[in-house]
């Protein structure tokens, strides 16, 4: 297999510090089409309260997290959904190819963030689930500044790291080892959201 550089940039990251961050997986063309296609799902009121827990335990809490979601069945996508989910299939099979890491399954969903919403530390593995190897997140902030704040943050063991949702910018981490949190957002926030599972 050729080998992708920007592929094993990200994987070079995700070894030595268990998350990578890029600005050129997707194009700018194919990001205004996300953009549009969320705002457009979110227009037609088709998004839902964001709830934490799985299964039965299943609650929605304000006070934790407080954007909205809507998710994305790839066996049911528009064209830009499967322009989307052709490239991450592209990586995941690299990455299975190159690292070997089981990845068989992705899940995706679009996140809305309004003014004053955040969501607060937690790991994206439940306790009676690990089936979540790595977070994929890919943000569709036009014009992001700075007093717009909703920042991630990703909490390694020697540092935290904060994450500016500027438009554009993919953020991969090991969904198992880092807890995670975003920061109060002063404007509409909005990204693609998901995880490679095995």
């Amino acid at each position: 297999m050729d080998k992708i550089p920007l592929f094993e940039q990200i994987i070079d990251e995700l070894v030595t510090e268990k998350f990578a961050i890029v600005d050129s997986f997707f194009t700018n063309e194919e990001l205004v089409l996300f953009r549009e296609n969320l705002l457009q799902k979110f227009e037609n009121q088709t998004f839902k309260k964001a709830s934490i827990g799985t299964g039965t335990s299943k609650q929605i809490i304000e006070d934790i997290r407080g954007d909205y979601i809507l998710w994305i069945d790839e066996t049911q996508s528009c064209p830009t959904e499967q322009l989307f989910f052709s490239k991450v299939n592209t990586f995941v099979n690299y990455l299975n190819s190159t690292c070997y890491v089981g990845v068989n399954e992705t899940e995706f969903f679009y996140a809305l963030y309004p003014e004053g919403s955040f969501y607060k530390t937690h790991y994206d593995n439940f306790k009676t689930q690990n089936s979540r190897k790595f977070t994929f997140l890919v943000y569709l902030n036009q014009h992001w500044q700075p007093e717009h704040q909703g920042e991630l943050v990703v909490y390694t063991p020697e540092k935290a790291i904060t994450i500016t949702p500027t438009f554009g910018k993919v953020v991969i981490f090991d969904s198992t080892a880092l807890p995670h949190e975003v920061l109060p957002t002063t404007h509409k926030r909005l990204s693609i959201t998901g995880w490679l599972k095995g």
